[in-house]
């Protein structure tokens, strides 16, 4: 039978220690929210990073229902099979009672795992319901600042082109466009399965997986206060605040030609942002980018088969961000670069957090051992 932890191996365990940095991450972050309030006043709720983002997946759920359906009609099924073959074979006694008590084992498993996911998962809802308010605020102050013009012409130089406008001048398979379009609709979700995946997995990478998505908005905050800009649909396309474009821009959109399917998705976005009183200026340097990128690296490390099947949809889901105009080439190998520096600064501070103090214990030890036999030696002479 196993022994309760002790305290000592609690302040170890690698979820344990992702608690109390949440939970420290959301007391710094409920003061900074109280402090804006103070100062700007409340944030409205349309402004919010959150209830945009929030009310795009839930106008999205009612799909999701019917895939847990579904999965839980197989589920049944898969179980009803299995006992009319128990049954039919005559071994109903001794061969169930040992499938039932295996069944409890792997349940009461599974509920111990899930209850350590749920005390991590309350934590970081409740730091992204509050940076949710803090980027609100980000998004106000960034109003008349706009410097999309600047990120055009940086994609200009480094392409020649604008990518978001002339990638429509390519002829796509259909499949490949309505697949980009799904992964990039779904990132939010495809992030939950690769954490829950990497979770049940390793507890280690999963811990590093929260810490380098928290450090990254820590990074991206500030650049999307320093850079502020909307997407290029809300600015060139749709032209929402009726701004003069730039000569080259210009040209450029009367050529563009965008598909069915592309055109499809610029009115669910269009529709989805109705009502708001400012549109999002979070756009430089893309969360998409940096977040696929983040949870594709923590993949890799936990399994390169899971990698190897979530993959293509992250990478389609970052090709989407500039092909389907919600950002510009620049702001995605922003964002993916972001990524890859807050997955390595998460590798080192876990390191650092979980690593050297066991070391350092051990090394203390092994100088101890020849002390005391050097010391025992001298007794006996």
């Amino acid at each position: 039978m196993k022994s309760n932890p002790t305290a000592n191996e609690k302040s170890r365990d690698p979820v344990e220690k992702m608690v109390r940095f949440s939970y420290g991450l959301a007391v710094m972050l409920s003061l900074i929210v109280v402090s804006l309030g103070l100062m700007k006043g409340p944030v409205p709720q349309k402004e919010s990073y959150f209830s945009f983002y929030a009310d795009s997946f839930f106008n999205e759920f009612h799909g999701w229902i019917a895939y847990v359906a579904a999965f839980l009609s197989l589920g049944a099924a898969a179980y009803s099979i299995t006992r009319w073959i128990m049954n039919s074979s005559g071994e109903e006694g001794f061969e169930e009672k040992r499938l039932i008590h295996h069944l409890k084992r792997q349940a009461d498993r599974w509920l111990r795992k899930a209850y350590e996911m749920l005390r991590m998962v309350f934590p970081i809802f409740l730091n992204l319901f509050l940076l949710s308010y803090i980027v609100g605020y980000v998004n106000s102050a960034n109003q008349h600042r706009w410097i999309d013009s600047k990120l055009a012409a940086a994609d200009f130089w480094l392409t020649g082109t604008y990518p978001f406008l002339t990638l429509e001048t390519i002829k796509f398979p259909v499949w490949l466009i309505e697949a980009v379009e799904l992964s990039f609709l779904n990132l939010p979700f495809l992030l939950v399965i690769a954490a829950l995946y990497v979770f049940f997995k390793n507890k280690r990478s999963f811990s590093k997986y929260v810490m380098a998505f928290f450090l990254s908005f820590a990074i991206m905050t500030p650049i999307w206060l320093l850079v502020p800009a909307m997407s290029p649909q809300d600015r060139f396309i749709d032209d929402v605040y009726q701004l003069r474009d730039p000569h080259g821009i210009s040209s450029a959109l009367q050529e563009y030609p965008p598909v069915p399917q592309v055109k499809r998705f610029l009115t669910h976005m269009r529709q989805s942002k109705k009502g708001l009183e400012m549109m999002p200026t979070t756009t430089f340097p893309s969360s998409h980018a940096a977040w696929a990128t983040l949870a594709a690296i923590c993949l890799l490390e936990a399994s390169p088969v899971a990698a190897a099947v979530l993959g293509p949809f992250l990478l389609l889901s970052t090709l989407g961000t500039f092909y389907l105009a919600q950002h510009y080439f620049v702001d995605t190998l922003a964002g993916v670069t972001i990524g890859v520096i807050s997955t390595l600064l998460a590798s080192v501070f876990f390191r650092r957090l979980n690593d050297e103090p066991s070391t350092a214990k051990k090394n203390k030890k092994e100088r101890s051992v020849p002390a005391i036999s050097a010391a025992s030696n001298r007794v006996k002479v």
